[in-house]
């Protein structure tokens, strides 16, 4: 799967879960349990967690900070220039 579809692939899952009531955005019900498995912030240290389609064994959506996503993309981008 190309880079085009993994994003549009992305985006159809986001759309769904929004249509079924949920965010994808943090939720203050799970700020005290969540946390980025990149860096082990929880939902008080960072800004913004973002659910992806796993769970974790509590239940809640495996969430990545924002702090991590702009990390990523960094190393994306910079990838992509040494091509």
């Amino acid at each position: 799967m190309g880079d085009r579809s993994k994003i549009e692939a992305t985006r159809a899952w986001l759309r769904e879960q929004e249509a079924n009531g949920f965010t994808a955005f943090q939720r203050h019900d799970w700020r005290d349990v969540a946390q980025c498995p990149f860096c082990g912030a929880n939902g008080h240290e960072v800004e913004t967690l973002i659910a992806g389609g796993g769970k974790v064994a509590s239940g809640h959506p495996v969430m990545i900070c924002d702090a991590c996503i702009y990390v990523c993309a960094e190393i994306v981008a910079e990838h992509r220039a040494g091509r």
